[in-house]
C-alpha cells in the first residue's frame, strides 16, 4: 500500500469491506486480535487514529478506503473508536454503510 503503511494495518484479503477504530489516540493495534479472526472471512481495515479534527480525520479515513480501492465500509468502533465513528457516521455517510 505504499506509504499507507504506518498509517493502517490490512487484514486478510480484498475486499476490505470493515474498518476497525480502536480505542484511544496511541492505542492502535487493540482490535488486532479480533480483525485477524474476522479476516479469514472478510478484509478489514484498521487505521492508526491520530489527534486531528473531525473534518480531517474523516479526510484521512476516506483516504484509507479510497486507496484500498472500495467506496464503503461497515465500521465498528471500540472505546473511544465508537465515539469517533458516532461523529463520522452523519458527515461522512457516503463512505460508511449503515
Amino acid at each position: 500500500m505504499g506509504d499507507l503503511t504506518d498509517r493502517v494495518v490490512l487484514h486478510g484479503k480484498p475486499p476490505y469491506t470493515l474498518m476497525f477504530l480502536h480505542g484511544g489516540p496511541g492505542a492502535g493495534g487493540e482490535l488486532a486480535h479480533l480483525a485477524e479472526d474476522i479476516s479469514q472471512i472478510k478484509g478489514v481495515i484498521e487505521p492508526r487514529l491520530y489527534s486531528l479534527s473531525i473534518k480531517e480525520q474523516i479526510d484521512y479515513l476516506r483516504d484509507i478506503i479510497a486507496r484500498t480501492g472500495q467506496q464503503k465500509v461497515v465500521l465498528l468502533g471500540y472505546s473511544w473508536g465508537r465515539g469517533w465513528a458516532l461523529c463520522w457516521q452523519r458527515p461522512a455517510r457516503s463512505i460508511f454503510q449503515n
